[in-house]
């Protein structure tokens, strides 16, 4: 266990809409999962038929996915057409083999010698492009909390600091620059008629345009305020996607309950009225309105 490698779970996926939904959040982990990570052949499923897969792909078939995730296929082919509708996979077909691609997936499981940090001998993997020779010793450093070899403890205590107060100002500057892309996307949203039309009728909010612009308000105010950045105006504009659906799914649910609340008190409301009218004095057709009121019989006696 633990030795086959991995794939990365975001802490702002509880934000996404599939996190409401355990069993379908649970499919998606399971595509991430079994996608390629790196080009090879596989067979689909029972047929035995043999397709090239490139990295990120699956090919599982829907009886396949029917067996595995115990559910049945049209819930399945639905879930799946969300996914693409959402941008998340793509579909192409090989000998009759449907294969699923996901989208960037490189955000999910990096290719191999991502993570690899510096060796004695130097910087390798994904990680050294860009980086100066000292922006790499202050990482590697940092991320072996090492004293540097050759200088005194006090010079080393020094050194650290200059690393963290460099890290402070970076984390600063990325600060106030995420923020002002963040606002950039916001506007360019806005402006962009197509995409909120788009919008319009995917989402079908309950006010319209005007509904879906309090939306993107709100949204931008979250993201602001939960420093919860996005690196390109698709990652924005999929996040407000997946957010307002959240919203619009929480307050049908809310106006539901409390149709059926109000339901069921004027119910309760017209059967206590039918309990206090009685019989004898009832109508039953409108002929019964012209009818003079007669007591009942023996009642003048009285």
């Amino acid at each position: 266990m633990y030795t086959s490698g991995f794939t990365l779970i975001y802490k702002d996926e509880e934000l996404d809409w599939l996190f409401q939904h355990p069993k379908k959040f649970c499919w998606w982990l399971w595509l991430r999962n079994h996608a390629a990570s790196k080009p090879c052949i596989q067979g689909a499923g029972a047929t035995g038929i043999v397709v090239h897969l490139q990295y990120g792909e699956v090919a599982p078939t829907l009886s396949y996915l029917k067996r595995v995730w115990n559910a049945d296929e049209r819930s399945i082919a639905g879930f799946l057409s969300d996914l693409e509708e959402e941008g998340r996979i793509t579909f192409r077909e090989e000998k009759g083999i449907r294969i699923i691609k996901i989208v960037q997936y490189e955000r999910f499981s990096p290719p191999a010698g991502y993570f690899q940090r510096k060796t004695r001998g130097g910087m390798s993997g994904g990680l050294s492009g860009g980086m100066s020779d000292d922006m790499q010793d202050e990482k590697y450093h940092e991320l072996h909390n090492e004293p540097l070899a050759g200088v005194s403890d006090e010079m080393d205590g020094q050194i650290r600091v200059n690393i963290i107060n460099k890290k402070t100002n970076k984390q600063e500057n990325t600060f106030s620059d995420s923020s002002a892309r963040e606002r950039s996307f916001y506007e360019d949203l806005k402006k962009s008629d197509m995409t909120i039309e788009q919008m319009l009728y995917s989402l079908k909010p309950e006010n319209g345009k005007e509904g879906l612009m309090q939306m993107l308000d709100e949204f931008i105010n979250y993201c602001l305020g939960a420093e919860d950045y996005h690196d390109s105006f698709k990652g924005f504009k999929q996040h407000f996607m997946n957010w307002s659906r959240v919203q619009i799914r929480q307050n049908s649910n809310v106006k539901s309950k409390s149709t059926q609340n109000g339901q069921q008190e004027k119910g309760a409301g017209q059967t206590n009225v039918a309990r206090r009218r009685g019989s004898e004095g009832s109508a039953r057709t409108a002929a019964d309105y012209e009818k003079p009121f007669s007591p009942p019989a023996g009642a003048e006696d009285d």
